[in-house]
């Protein structure tokens, strides 16, 4: 549907921040039936609104607006230490503790990215011969150097 045509960061920010919603309100019906009451506090629809804004609509168009600014490897990458990321910020700042299995699973994903950033592989000696002959995706490689170097 899409194929070959960017799509506007704050496009499909509206998209997501819209599954979002009708999911939520599918699960709030189908685990209480009802919605449940909801406070009257100044404060707690303050805080609500806050994180509806920051936390979630800014989030999405961020990390929409740098995807499309940079490699897919290299979003891939960043992506894939998230939860890494998460819950050692988790384990900092809030006291969380991790559990063996945690620890385990953080170095499986720091490992694979030290592999992945450490060799030379076969998608980046193709792209750097076809920017040498001056192909489209030449400023793409200009622009970003290879990732595997």
């Amino acid at each position: 549907m899409t194929a070959h045509r960017p799509v506007p960061a704050l496009a499909l920010t509206a998209v997501q921040t819209g599954v979002v919603a009708v999911g939520g309100w599918l699960l709030l019906l189908i685990t209480f039936r009802s919605p449940p009451p909801l406070p009257a506090s100044w404060l707690f629809w303050g805080i609500t609104l806050y994180l509806a804004l920051f936390a979630t609509l800014f989030a999405f168009f961020a990390q929409n607006y740098a995807a499309s600014r940079t490699l897919p490897s290299r979003l891939s990458l960043l992506l894939g230490t998230e939860p890494l990321f998460g819950a050692l910020l988790a384990a900092l700042l809030l006291n969380e503790h991790i559990t063996t299995s945690g620890w385990i699973g953080g170095g499986c994903i720091l490992a694979s990215l030290l592999m992945v950033l450490t060799r030379r592989s076969a998608p980046c000696l193709a792209l750097r011969e076809s920017a040498t002959r001056g192909s489209r995706i030449a400023a793409k490689y200009r622009a970003a150097s290879c990732l595997y170097d």
